[in-house]
């Protein structure tokens, strides 16, 4: 929506300054004819008028097409919010983000009961959680990827997976590390349960998903709610 409004401002700019050009010729040509004529006065009127229209059409052509905020926008850069999360610096699109995932089914696409018992329990999450999932605009009803377990002694399930935000990773150890040379990656502790990170990888991006996509990788520990047994 906002591309559109500034591709607007855009056409708006550029056919307003073309006119003043046009009228800017038409003063000279007037100018000329005033001059010829034995007109002087009225000849340096038009003049002056000409000069005026097409340094003013040149300007806001160039203006409208040049325009540091307009050219943000048109890149999807404007509304990039750059801020620093324990070892990450990333820059993140709230508004984008938001609007993005209201275009997005509840769930990640799996039925399976691992994936059901995380969506009713997202109901019940810490307002820590809640709240800074809201500041980057991720709806935690939505996610790309879940997956969990739980071992025999286990009250809680452990979740993996990841969402999805229209941003940029900036610096930072990426979450993910290769198994032969890893090095250590603390996560961002939200709760004592509930932990995030960033990485470089994109994987299931929603299609559709604006550009650019920033991946974030989720480490939950959940408790199972669903009425049905685990096994």
């Amino acid at each position: 929506m906002r591309k559109i409004l500034s591709l607007i401002i855009i056409i708006f700019g550029i056919i307003i300054g073309a006119i003043l050009m046009l009228f800017g010729v038409y003063c000279i040509f007037v100018a000329i004819v005033d001059f010829l004529s034995g007109n002087t006065e009225r000849a340096a009127i038009g003049a002056v008028m000409s000069f005026v229209s097409v340094i003013i059409g040149v300007s806001l052509i160039f203006g409208t097409l040049f325009n540091k905020k307009i050219m943000k926008i048109m890149s999807g850069e404007e509304y990039l919010i750059e801020k620093t999360f324990a070892g990450w610096r990333i820059e993140f699109d709230r508004e984008a983000t938001r609007e993005a995932f209201t275009k997005l089914p509840v769930g990640s696409g799996c039925d399976c009961k691992t994936c059901r018992n995380f969506l009713k329990a997202v109901e019940s999450f810490p307002k820590e959680v809640v709240d800074f999932f809201n500041e980057l605009g991720v709806d935690l009803m939505k996610p790309s990827e879940t997956y969990g377990s739980r071992g025999i002694q286990d009250i809680n399930m452990q979740y993996g997976g990841w969402y999805h935000i229209v941003g940029k990773y900036l610096s930072g150890e990426d979450i993910w590390q290769p198994a032969k040379e890893p090095k250590p990656v603390k996560w961002l502790d939200i709760t004592d349960d509930f932990a995030i990170g960033f990485t470089r990888n994109k994987a299931l991006v929603p299609n559709g998903f604006p550009e650019p996509v920033l991946q974030m990788e989720i480490n939950f520990s959940v408790p199972w709610v669903l009425e049905e047994p685990y096994r």
